[in-house]
Formats: C-alpha cells, sequence, structure tokens
C-alpha cells in the first residue's frame, strides 16, 4: 500500500481486483471514507465509481503493485488510458483521475 502525506492526511492508493456483476475488474482505491470506497477502474474508458465499504469483500488486493516501481507503471497506465479515452487533451480528463496523476506526478 502506498502513502504519500498531502496536507497532514496520509493518503493510500492499493491496486485490487473487484468482482462485480459484470465480471473481475481491476481497479484502483483512490479514497476510503467510513462509508464509501471510490475506484477507478484500468479498462477503457476509464471509470470512476463510489461503492460501499461492505463490497470490500469481493475485493482482492494485488500486491505485485505494492512497490513504488509498481504504483508507478500503474499511474503511467492510468494517464496514458485517460489521454485516450477523453482526447488527448488533460483539460477533458475528470477532476478525480487529475487529481491522482497529480498526485504521483
Amino acid at each position: 500500500m502506498n502513502t504519500q502525506l498531502e496536507g497532514g492526511i496520509v493518503k493510500m492508493y492499493k491496486i485490487v481486483r473487484h468482482h462485480t456483476e459484470q465480471g473481475h475488474r481491476v481497479a484502483m482505491i483512490i479514497n476510503r471514507g467510513h462509508k464509501w470506497t471510490h475506484l477507478i477502474y484500468l479498462e477503457y474508458p476509464i471509470r470512476i465509481r463510489k461503492v460501499l465499504n461492505k463490497e470490500e469483500r469481493n475485493m482482492k488486493h494485488l500486491t505485485k503493485y505494492d512497490c513504488d516501481s509498481g504504483m508507478s507503471i500503474a499511474i503511467k497506465t492510468v494517464k496514458r488510458m485517460a489521454l485516450l479515452s477523453y482526447g488527448n487533451k488533460e483539460r477533458n480528463i475528470p477532476r478525480n483521475v487529475k487529481k491522482v496523476l497529480k498526485t504521483f506526478a
């Protein structure tokens, strides 16, 4: 699990395999609150989804991405996919995706 200190708050990003009604999806956890978890799915088009924390039983942590090099590869992949999905202009990328990309830039 990678952590980044941001304004005194420790931010954690994890890569997980999420089992949904549509099948297995690889996602990045970008925010985990007391009730909701925010995910970015690593598939075309880039989607940001809010799921209940109770659904964490359907998620399997992928430990392959725990090191810094693995997380930087995942971030680069998200950036490349976002640029392909929303055109080659960063202003078209959703705010939440931009925020994640700027954190690890």
